[in-house]
């Protein structure tokens, strides 16, 4: 394993099962995935077609747009005969190995930006009191912890570290 850079945070998971140490560079509550990861482990790891695992690095196909926190290194330390490598990777770090939780963030957050938009087109196709009854603006202002009425549809902010990761983190 290289050096590491003095920009790079530390973060260690263990548990009787795994212990597991990654580190990351860059601010923000959300990480993702950078081009590559590097990826030291004892244990062979079976991760699905979403990722690329060459040698010692991963690439990932599937990241959360517009993260400035970026995952660089995984290492395994130790993990039990009984855990799939993969699964403990998923549930500790979902919004770098969990392709489910990582489509639904970018979903979220392509309709979040492009909200007035799907309004507008909404209103002119459906009218404005269907789109009342439906509350389509509260379904689509999904940023986390925010009060639906307290923003008005004309107005636009950067949403990019809106996904709270509370459970994980």
């Amino acid at each position: 394993m290289s050096s590491i850079p003095a920009f790079m945070r530390e973060r260690k998971f263990e548990a009787c099962e795994y212990s597991i140490l990654i580190y990351t560079s860059g601010c923000g509550s959300v990480l993702a995935s950078d081009s590559c990861i590097e990826f030291v482990t004892p244990v062979s790891v079976n991760f699905p077609k979403e990722f690329v695992l060459r040698e010692n690095r991963i690439f990932c196909k599937t990241k959360i747009e517009g993260c400035h926190r970026k995952l660089r290194i995984v290492k395994i330390e130790r993990i039990s005969g009984s855990c799939n490598a993969y699964a403990v990777l998923k549930r500790l770090i979902p919004s770098v190995f969990d392709v489910r939780f990582i489509r639904k963030a970018n979903l979220q957050s392509y309709l979040y930006s492009n909200r007035d938009l799907i309004m507008r087109s909404s209103t002119r196709i459906l009218g404005k009191e269907v789109v009342g009854q439906i509350s389509l603006w509260n379904r689509i202002n999904w940023h986390h912890g925010q009060d639906p009425g307290a923003s008005s549809p004309g107005e636009v902010r950067d949403t990019s570290s809106d996904i709270l990761i509370s459970d994980y983190w």
